[in-house]
């Protein structure tokens, strides 16, 4: 292939990820799956479909955190597993605010259901991450991945690098024929701002949008679906 690609060199020699040999050849499931939260499945037709790609977006507080919680919980309970992706909390307060919304983490480790991989985004670049990401699905094989989020990981790096690194990930997950679940952090706290000048939003299945709204003088949460694959958004 010609052209530039990114890679990193790890102790098993060079990666490259070479996103021009890239082709839409991957299948489409018709089974949906479940996000962990009835009414949510509802606006959606039913869940997700297996092997989409799922993006949320909003500003800090809106619940993003809590939708992947139930996201990967909801695999394990169902017997299968899930690996989460942090890059904004550590694994005592994921496991800490998960378990006040009912969740164990701790239970579904144990299991061997659940894995959580936490890290700072500066920590390493956007090659090691995807290797790292590409090295856990292969060696744990989940169904279901989510990463929380990928504003974070998107700090310090130009454009062009993060998309790349954004296709490079949403390609492979759906290669491997799995359900993925990004989240998104945004700077308004009110009103729909574009999602789109990131180019994530043209590369997922689903756009789920996280805001503030006042009603009756008082603040609230909505939640809107903007895009779903094969079903009527509203």
């Amino acid at each position: 292939m010609k052209g530039e690609y990114p890679f990193t060199i790890t102790n098993q020699g060079i990666s490259i990820f070479p996103l021009g040999a890239m082709r839409l050849t991957q299948r489409s499931s018709n089974v949906r799956v479940s996000s962990g939260v009835t009414t949510l499945d509802e606006m959606c037709g039913g869940g997700f479909f297996k092997d989409s790609i799922i993006l949320v977006t909003g500003a800090t507080g809106t619940g993003k955190t809590l939708l992947a919680s139930k996201f990967v919980a909801e695999s394990c309970l169902n017997g299968q597993r899930a690996v989460l992706f942090a890059y904004e909390e550590s694994r005592a307060q994921l496991s800490r605010n998960a378990y006040s919304w009912g969740i164990d983490f701790e239970a579904m480790e144990q299991k061997g259901l659940l894995k959580i991989i936490c890290a700072y985004p500066e920590s390493t670049g956007l090659e090691d991450h995807l290797q790292i990401i590409k090295s856990e699905i292969a060696e744990f094989k989940p169904e279901r991945i989510s990463i929380d989020s990928l504003s974070a990981l998107s700090r310090g790096v130009s454009d062009n690098a993060f998309r790349q690194f954004v296709v490079a990930l949403t390609g492979y997950a759906k290669q491997e024929e799995i359900t993925g679940f990004f989240t998104n952090t945004t700077d308004h706290f009110r009103g729909a701002n574009s999602i789109t000048e990131s180019h994530i939003s043209t590369i997922t299945d689903t756009i789920l949008m996280l805001q503030y709204v006042e009603i009756g003088g008082e603040m609230s949460r909505a939640i809107n679906v903007f895009k779903n694959a094969g079903f009527l958004a509203r």
